[in-house]
């Protein structure tokens, strides 16, 4: 066999390979389908509803389950809504129990209102559920406050849902 035959035998067996790997592969994974394939997410880590998103801590290696909880905020208020007291009670029994955990609590606001505005307010936003954690029993030394005030949303919509998502106080587990 001549040379020249060889390396055309050669040149086609490797084109052959080449086009049956390529046949054998679905088509390129896209970012919803990947989505959608993945396997669910633990319980309490996030929880996605048709009105608002929802984000849960999951302390997943502590002898039981630790959520720790958002709590979300009226329009230009700092104040805890009745609604989110009984999360933040759960938590401080959750956290007077596990006395080695440290927490950060960030307090966040939509995107309305000047940058010093909304850092203020998302100061106030993680002290009023700083002292009420602390009117709970949980330690001063357990816990931290932060504020990125409109810096970090949740959704970047600029409507109602949206700010109502972006106006929060978010426990943080420190790692």
């Amino acid at each position: 066999m001549g040379r020249s035959l060889r390396i055309t035998l050669s040149l086609l067996l490797v084109g052959a390979w080449v086009f049956a790997g390529c046949a054998s592969k679905s088509e390129p994974e896209t970012a919803s389908s990947a989505i959608e394939e993945s396997t669910p997410m633990d319980e309490g880590v996030m929880e996605e509803t048709e009105e608002t998103m929802v984000e849960e801590t999951d302390m997943s290696g502590m002898d039981d389950m630790l959520s720790l909880p958002v709590v979300h905020f009226d329009f230009d208020r700092a104040t805890i809504r009745s609604e989110d007291m009984e999360k933040l009670q759960a938590a401080a029994e959750a956290l007077m129990k596990k006395t080695d955990l440290r927490v950060t609590i960030e307090g966040h606001c939509d995107e309305r209102g000047s940058n010093e505005y909304n850092l203020a307010l998302g100061e106030k936003r993680a002290d009023a559920v700083y002292s009420y954690l602390v009117r709970m029993g949980v330690d001063r030394n357990q816990l931290s406050t932060i504020s990125y005030g409109e810096e970090r949303p949740l959704d970047m919509g600029s409507n109602e849902s949206a700010w109502a998502t972006n106006r929060r106080a978010a426990l943080v587990a420190n790692q």
